[in-house]
């Protein structure tokens, strides 16, 4: 890092937000392109980590961290207009650098030590990097995060037993309702955690469904396409909706 380079982060605090305003704030791959053009146009870095869960937007430049802060929170709010914004944290220095070391350790993570959240920072390095607004201080904060990370989970408890959100829910349904031993269940996305999920529930004898676009036909689960999730709606002991767009009208699960 340069003497004049600043690193700020800018963060929906997710433990405090509650889910339609996480819903609002789920940044797509368009958005981050979007974010990484006005970057590149402003000479600054830019990383965005966004999943279901979190919105970390991280900037570094030559400017005063109040300044990158700023542009950082109008970036945002020109992602989403109609969003709610108070639900946002920020950081400077070293307090932002702590608060990505602590996203990639899984310390920010709905389950503590949530195996995904490593590959996500992986991932949100890699297409800064490809966009050419990985900045040399945001590179080395991103490498030591992933080191970070790596280490949290070699030599703590980090990571051991369940550690993905889609675990933590199985495991809460099976400590609600007992044995899965043919329990009809709907599993709504095709997505990662619907494949965990589905990885989850492999072992348990459920009797599981896939309610999917485009997954193709599976020998371990049945699948149905979206449009038939009124026919198998009745029918399902438990649901699990695992997908970050609206997949289960209030209007229909009443009905079921």
């Amino acid at each position: 890092m340069s003497s004049h380079e600043s690193i700020v982060a800018v963060w929906l605090d997710g433990a405090s937000c509650p889910v339609e305003v996480r819903e609002a704030w789920a940044l797509d791959a368009l958005d981050a392109d979007r974010l990484a053009r006005a970057a590149h146009e402003e000479g600054l870095g830019a990383c965005l980590v966004s999943t279901c869960f979190r919105v970390e937007l991280f900037v570094s430049g030559d400017r005063p961290a109040e300044a990158l802060k700023a542009w950082a929170r109008e970036q945002l709010a020109a992602a989403r207009p109609d969003a709610p914004r108070d639900g946002f944290l920020d950081a400077e220095g070293e307090d932002a650098l702590r608060h990505l070391f602590r996203v990639a350790a899984g310390l920010e993570s709905a389950v503590l030590g949530e195996a995904q959240i490593l590959g996500q920072v992986r991932r949100a390095r890699a297409a800064a990097e490809a966009a050419g607004v990985l900045r040399p201080a945001l590179r080395a904060a991103f490498d030591t995060a992933v080191r970070t990370g790596q280490w949290a989970r070699r030599v703590t408890d980090l990571g051991r037993g369940t550690a993905s959100t889609a675990s933590a829910a199985v495991q809460w349904v099976e400590d609600a309702v007992g044995t899965w031993s043919r329990r009809p269940v709907l599993v709504l996305g095709g997505g990662q955690m619907g494949r965990l999920l589905l990885g989850r529930l492999a072992d348990t004898g459920a009797d599981v469904t896939l309610v999917s676009a485009h997954a193709p036909a599976h020998q371990g689960f049945a699948v149905v396409h979206p449009d038939a999730l009124a026919d198998a709606l009745p029918g399902a002991s438990v649901v699990f909706t695992a997908t970050d767009r609206l997949a289960l009208p209030l209007a229909l699960a009443r009905s079921a």
